[in-house]
């Protein structure tokens, strides 16, 4: 990383004596006096309501907004400094050790509703959503918010294999509940489970023998090599490591180890009749493969890949060792999404 120059330094300190602390991760001056807008904002916000003196008052905002900016300057990600980041219409708490929510993921997940809520409706069936690796819990809540307007049975069930996430995402539907983002019967269509996703006989107890309508996953899925060379300093030093890098090694010599969970998730799908399943990726590259293993079973009819603006710009199509791909939106390559026969119509 290069060095900051020592005028921009100067620049900054003018403004404000924090902003240097902040220049150290944004690099940037206008970005960094957002930043300081922001933490400025949530300590006055979180102020103790026992501090009653102006003084007291003062001296806290000013410690706390110091100790914030140099923990910010270590690299820190910004959403663990404040504890929360914005998804959609929620407010979704981070804690270090579960992985941030990013803004694609929401992209994606806000059309997926858009289309099923212009498919589904009303007086059908309990729409059943198995959201695998859930993390904070973010799609599950969010998926759950734009649903449960019109549909009002869902049965939504988040499984993670890390305490600590399944934890936040408790927290996360209990705080979205309390500041009235979700309504109250989200304590009951909206559930998390503790589970490794690949065993069965856990898989099976949690969804009761019943069928999913969609499932849908947002895996480990960043190769060794690319987390080392390609991926940020602050998501290395900070964010958990195995919500990046899968765990497992690949199950074939034709297969590299960044693709390891997909087949295994394909699998979950068919063995519980998923009518759809969509699949977040790492870029194109990954897409293309994930598609050429969808391609192999007889189980989907089709599949398409979605950029990461799904809902912007036009569908392109290519051709993939003979195979034609709808390639939908803006941006890298994002989501895979694949249907059976009886889910072309949760799509149309």
């Amino acid at each position: 990383m290069p060095r900051l120059q020592p005028a921009l330094l100067r620049r900054g300190y003018s403004v404000n004596r924090l902003l240097p602390l902040l220049l150290r991760s944004c690099r940037d001056l206008d970005q960094a006096r957002r930043e300081l807008r922001w933490i400025s904002d949530h300590v006055h916000l979180k102020a103790p309501g026992k501090i009653a003196f102006s003084k007291d008052l003062q001296e806290y905002f000013h410690a706390r907004l110091h100790q914030l900016c140099v923990a910010r300057s270590k690299g820190k990600p910004l959403q663990y400094v404040l504890g929360d980041q914005p998804f959609g219409d929620l407010e979704i708490l981070c804690e270090p050790g579960v992985l941030i929510p990013r803004p694609e993921t929401e992209a994606y997940t806000s059309h997926l509703a858009s289309l099923v809520l212009q498919s589904y409706k009303a007086d059908s069936a309990t729409l059943r959503v198995l959201d695998l690796c859930t993390g904070t819990g973010c799609i599950a809540l969010l998926f759950y918010h734009l649903l449960s307007k019109q549909l009002p049975s869902l049965d939504i069930l988040g499984i993670d294999i890390s305490r600590t996430a399944v934890s936040l995402a408790r927290k996360n539907l209990k705080h979205n509940v309390s500041k009235g983002f979700l309504p109250a019967t989200a304590w009951q269509q909206v559930r998390f489970c503790v589970a490794n996703v690949f065993e069965d006989i856990a898989m099976e107890s949690r969804s009761s023998g019943k069928d999913w309508d969609i499932l849908i996953s947002n895996p480990p899925y960043v190769s060794p090599v690319s987390f080392d060379r390609e991926t940020a300093r602050s998501v290395r030093n900070w964010e958990p490591r195995h919500a990046l890098l899968p765990a497992i090694m690949s199950s074939s010599d034709n297969e590299t180890v960044d693709d390891a969970f997909y087949p295994m998730l394909l699998g979950c799908a068919e063995k519980s009749n998923a009518k759809v399943v969509v699949l977040e990726v790492a870029d194109m590259a990954q897409a293309m493969r994930v598609v050429s293993i969808i391609h192999k079973s007889s189980n989907w009819e089709d599949c398409e890949i979605w950029r990461d603006w799904p809902a912007q710009g036009q569908v392109e199509h290519k051709n993939l060792h003979g195979m034609n791909v709808s390639i939908r939106g803006q941006g890298h390559g994002r989501v895979v999404v694949a249907w059976s026969k009886n889910g072309r119509q949760l799509l149309n």
